[in-house]
């Protein structure tokens, strides 16, 4: 089976689905340059060009600047502008009648109805991670995990992505080498960190996906 992770970046999200389904073949894709980073098949594109390629299940994290509410509060952002990819992923998913997942932040434009929010206190050995994300899901059914509670001080990964900050909060950063330690991935800097899913959340997802009963979105 292949599986195609589209805005890929380092591999976050690709490590859970493959923990989920070890036998996948996974293709990535992002317009920067990942290879050696990312630990599977990697092709360096921009996406909103690309002939999408066929494949049984789609994952896509297009750019969240344009939604996270760290980008109002952070100088480093001012005047500038990002691109609003999700209904763009979104359509050209569609399109291909397969079943696909949507991640994005907090404050996305994600349907409500299709979507599930999962926090760092949704699984035991991330309660001390907040990092909410959205996930808009096409074609099977994921269940609403329990939540844990939390432990403080929490961390955050690094520059940017943690969830909101309250005023009086503990809070601890992460750095490169703890997050590549703990998550498995190959960050050579504070943004290849900052930008990963957790694999965690795509295991989660992609744990009740069954391949063999898959038959498209219009026939879920």
């Amino acid at each position: 089976m292949k599986i195609i992770d589209l805005f890929c970046g380092i591999g976050g999200s690709a490590i859970g689905i493959k923990e989920a389904h070890p036998e996948a073949e996974i293709h990535g894709y992002d317009i920067k340059y990942y290879s050696g980073q990312y630990p599977f098949i990697f092709h360096q594109t921009d996406i909103t060009n690309m002939e999408l390629p066929k494949a049984d299940f789609y994952w896509a994290s297009p750019p969240c600047q344009t939604y996270s509410v760290s980008t109002e509060k952070q100088r480093r952002y001012e005047n500038k502008t990002y691109p609003d990819l999700v209904s763009f992923t979104r359509n050209m998913l569609l399109e291909t009648g397969k079943p696909f997942v949507i991640e994005n932040v907090i404050g996305s434009p994600l349907i409500k109805e299709k979507t599930l929010i999962l926090r760092g206190q949704n699984f035991p050995d991330l309660r001390d991670i907040r990092r909410p994300r959205k996930f808009e899901i096409y074609g099977f059914d994921v269940h609403k995990p329990p939540r844990y509670e939390k432990i403080f001080p929490y961390y955050r990964l690094i520059s940017g992505g943690g969830g909101w900050i309250r005023s009086g909060e503990p809070i601890l950063r992460m750095s490169v080498e703890e997050a590549n330690e703990r998550f498995g991935v190959n960050g050579k800097n504070m943004w290849d960190v900052a930008q990963i899913v957790l694999p965690q959340y795509s295991k989660y997802i992609l744990s009740f996906f069954n391949f063999s009963k898959q038959k498209g979105i219009d026939e879920k």
